[in-house]
């Protein structure tokens, strides 16, 4: 089993964990949020029908782009995240404007008005800077960037469009089992009286909003060193290839750890040097390559020349992990 395999199939089994863990996560939040048991379907059904059409679409693409298993484990990533979130903003509104009094159709128009628009100004956002992508050489990259915007796409299309047809369907019945709450907004229908009293500031979030609001620069600057703190470990970060010490115990690394034993680990992925131009001329190359068989961190160096003379490699093995930040 290569490296590039068992690196791959890892990485795949990480982000795959963004469904299989973060989707029951997200649905214990969601009924936490709403109160209710069927209110949280329509924000995670928008989320997985944006994956599922995204997956097709891609999978299309990868006729085209160059694409790997990691991308339809990074579309489930976003599609479930943007998905629930425009899910949320538009059925809160709803929501909230069928307890201010509006019937359901006057409600949902309402919510797709305002909600509607920042559902669209956000993912506009999103592709923008997914799309930045597109600016890197790499066909790998951007087959990701675009990959990653068309789910932003498609769950936009689907906050605007599905999901208020479903909350047509489902109506107030997505408050359920709070059937106290139903039996008001449908005498509220009834009898075009008011059955809810708005408090400013009530709540867990309306006390926090307030604190805000009477002490935005305390609050500004706690937010930051918050913020700050969390991203501290950023400034420790080693930036390199993935080292095989890092795996778990597989076929490669085992294989690997015997290769590095009896052997040399560098045997691997030797050090490659290429040679062109100029510096082919002359004893450059002798140098470079009496230089390393002189370093101890290096053990056989072989050295090929081109056909016509142009190009030289240099392939010397090294001593240590190859895949090491050292």
């Amino acid at each position: 089993i290569s490296g590039s395999a068992t690196f791959g199939t890892i990485a795949e089994e990480d982000l795959s964990k963004e469904v299989s863990v973060g989707l029951p996560v997200a649905g214990l939040v969601l009924l936490a949020v709403f109160g209710a048991l069927i209110a949280p379907i329509l924000p995670l059904a928008i989320g997985l029908i944006s994956i599922g059409i995204t997956t097709a679409l891609v999978l299309l693409l990868a006729n085209i782009f160059v694409l790997d298993s990691t991308t339809t484990s990074l579309v489930s990533m976003i599609g479930l995240a943007v998905g629930i979130d425009y899910a949320l903003f538009f059925f809160e509104r709803f929501r909230e404007e069928r307890r201010n009094g509006a019937r359901k159709m006057d409600a949902i128009e309402r919510a797709g008005g305002s909600a509607g628009k920042a559902v669209m100004f956000s993912g506009a956002t999103v592709i923008l800077a997914l799309l930045g992508l597109l600016l890197l050489p790499i066909n790998f990259f951007q087959g990701m960037g675009i990959s990653a915007a068309l789910v932003v796409v498609v769950a936009v299309a689907a906050a605007m469009t599905l999901l208020p047809a479903m909350v047509r369907l489902i109506g107030d019945w997505a408050n359920a089992p709070r059937f106290g709450l139903i039996r008001k907004l449908r005498r509220q229908d009834e009898t075009g009286y008011g059955e809810f009293e708005t408090k400013i500031g009530s709540g867990l979030w309306g006390h926090l909003a307030s604190a805000v609001m009477r002490r935005p620069v305390v609050w500004l600057v706690a937010s930051l060193a918050i913020l700050l703190t969390l991203a501290a470990p950023v400034l420790s970060m080693n930036i390199g290839s993935q080292e095989t010490g890092s795996l778990p115990e597989t076929d490669f690394k085992r294989g690997f750890t015997v290769l590095a034993e009896d052997f040399s680990a560098g045997m691997d992925a030797p050090v490659r040097i290429v040679v062109s131009g100029d510096a082919v001329d002359g004893d450059g190359v002798d140098t470079l390559v009496a230089t390393l068989q002189e370093d101890p961190d290096f053990g056989a160096v072989v050295a090929e020349s081109s056909p016509d003379g142009e190009i030289v490699v240099v392939d010397a093995i090294t001593k240590a992990d190859p895949y090491s930040h050292g």
